[in-house]
């Protein structure tokens, strides 16, 4: 999660029920780590646009993995494990130092969405 904003998304093209609600949990995980990015970001890059469109990109393919998919990100943000995880995550990234958030933060401008974090 985000305790030094560690992103774990695995592709998988066959899970069992058990496997695929991991699967999903990591996804969210990784989908409220870039949210949360886009949140504190802002305030320590240069390139506000760049930063918006490869976390978006990476967004838009997170939630395709998502089983059943969700139609938005919107839509997701409803969901009660999404809400759960944001808050926890939310709580988490408070810790985090100064310097680590740059990092991760230039992290997600040169990354691009299929390396991205």
């Amino acid at each position: 999660m985000i305790g030094s904003i560690t992103f774990l998304s695995i592709n998988a093209v066959h899970a069992d029920s058990s496997e695929q609600a991991e699967l999903n949990q990591t996804i969210k995980e990784d989908i409220i780590a870039s949210q949360i990015l886009l949140e504190v970001c802002p305030a320590v890059v240069s390139n506000k646009a760049l930063l918006q469109e490869n976390i978006t990109n990476f967004t838009q393919d997170a939630l395709k993995r998502i089983v059943p998919a969700p139609s938005s990100l919107a839509e997701l943000q409803k969901d009660a494990e999404y809400q759960a995880l944001y808050q926890s995550a939310k709580k988490d990234s408070a810790t985090l130092s100064a310097g680590d958030i740059k990092a991760e933060c230039e992290n997600a401008l040169t990354s691009n969405e299929e390396s991205f974090f």
